[in-house]
């Protein structure tokens, strides 16, 4: 329905002007003496201005791109105008037909962010109430360090390409480390005050933080906290990764430019029959997708690609929408503070009493969005291989009998229909297509760089 609106919304004022002011025979095929309705579909357009429209047919020597034998309606500014105009055209259909999956790989990345956020989030804070609850001695200054170790965490989740969770937990047992020295393992220290911890030079907390990484005070558990986060925190970090390609790679068909080229090819298309006095008539198929398929050929080549990065962005989301215990995010995030926890007794030599923290409603509403996200964005797995032909649909008549081949009225297109590839492209007949625009270039490669790269999880 949509499409079929689009397809007609800018013929419907010619149509009913013609019907209203002009007589039947004016809509139908060119008045040798006048060119009256180009004057109008010019207007109805806004291709430029009206006064550019001769109001004769004549002779234009000018004329690079709409050139036949016999009086034209066209004149080489007009040509200009009807190039300017069809490749904003061109791209607005572009962008109407990208709306919905933009929208779709916006929200989601908005939606997963929050709800990371949310995540770890309450899990810090749960982290936090086990120093005010069973160490209350280090509760003031651990704060600091547990919200530090969060924040690095959601860095992480965030698809941050600097961001290690090693060194990550690594810093955290390092600055924790001379706290846990100072008020539980060195008695010498118990009887200091708050402000002669403060005193002390920070060469003594660099020593201990040393001394730390070759007596490993905290055992085993910092390397299975690094070992439980990166497994379950990896699908959620190449998701984020992913779908902020997936918008890149949306804004980029957006910006990407229309050639000169393309642009003669689009005013053959659409406008030429015009300088002929058929502004009703539509482009045969065949040349449609020859022209839009030349315009379009880097948005083409990222059509491939673009197919694995939505297998890969489905496979994530079912991951996260059906993960177990074993590597359940919001699991690992919880385990966080009992890891702390164990580690600290085992700094103490003393046994380990796991504790236990509730979950709320977080596991259900990641599995929901996941569970959402999976089936929308499968619809979109060939959107860049099919825009070229979805754009042509737009121009289609259904019931048509004779069509525009860009040089005169025609049964059917007689040229060959070529392939979308940019090697197939060197062979269409329409235009001269030689390179892909760099934008498109770039963001292709970087899609098989990063869909290589996760194509593993």
């Amino acid at each position: 329905m949509f499409r079929a609106a689009l397809r007609n919304a800018d013929l419907f004022w010619v149509i009913l002007f013609c019907v209203v002011f002009l007589p039947e025979a004016a809509c139908g095929s060119a008045d040798a003496d006048s060119c009256h309705e180009v004057k109008t579909a010019y207007m109805m357009r806004q291709i430029g201005p009206v006064e550019l429209v001769p109001d004769t047919p004549g002779t234009d020597e000018s004329l690079r791109i709409c050139v036949h034998p016999g009086p034209s309606c066209c004149t080489s500014k007009m040509e200009d105008s009807y190039m300017m105009a069809v490749r904003s055209e061109t791209q607005q259909k572009m962008r109407s037909y990208s709306f919905e999956l933009k929208y779709l790989i916006a929200g989601h990345t908005k939606a997963y962010q929050e709800t990371f956020e949310s995540l770890v989030s309450f899990t810090s804070n749960l982290t936090s109430t086990l120093f005010d609850s069973a160490y209350s001695a280090l509760a003031s200054d651990c704060r600091p360090l547990v919200f530090q170790l969060f924040s690095d965490i959601k860095r992480h989740l965030s698809g941050d390409a600097n961001s290690s969770l090693d060194k990550t937990v690594r810093r955290f047992y390092n600055d924790l480390f001379p706290l846990v020295y100072r008020r539980l393992l060195n008695p010498g220290f118990g009887h200091m005050s708050p402000q002669s911890y403060s005193s002390l030079p920070s060469s003594h907390d660099d020593c201990l933080r040393m001394t730390r990484q070759d007596v490993s005070p905290f055992g085993p558990h910092p390397h299975l906290l690094v070992s439980s986060l990166s497994r379950a925190l990896g699908v959620g970090r190449a998701l984020s990764r992913l779908l902020r390609l997936a918008g890149e790679v949306v804004n980029a068909t957006e910006k990407a430019t229309l050639s000169r080229e393309c642009g003669r090819g689009l005013v053959r298309m659409q406008y030429c029959s015009h300088c002929r006095g058929m502004t009703l008539i539509r482009p045969c198929t065949g040349l449609c997708v020859n022209v839009m398929r030349g315009c379009l050929v880097g948005v083409s080549e990222l059509g491939e690609p673009w197919g694995s990065l939505v297998v890969l962005l489905q496979r994530l989301a079912a991951t996260l929408a059906t993960s177990s215990n074993h590597n359940s995010m919001e699991l690992a995030l919880l385990a966080v503070r009992n890891q702390v926890n164990d580690a600290i007794l085992h700094a103490q030599l003393h046994g380990s009493f796991p504790l236990k923290g509730s979950k709320g409603d977080k596991s259900r509403s990641l599995k929901k969005l996941s569970r959402e996200f999976q089936g929308s964005v499968q619809r979109y797995q060939w959107f860049f291989s099919e825009l070229p032909e979805m754009l042509c649909e737009s121009e289609m008549e259904v019931e048509q009998h004779t069509c525009w081949s860009g040089q005169d009225v025609v049964e059917s297109y007689a040229g060959r229909v070529v392939g979308s590839s940019l090697k197939a492209q060197r062979e269409n007949p329409e235009m001269t297509v030689r390179n892909t625009d760099p934008v498109l270039k770039g963001a292709k490669q970087k899609l098989e760089e990063l869909t290589q790269v996760n194509i593993t999880l």
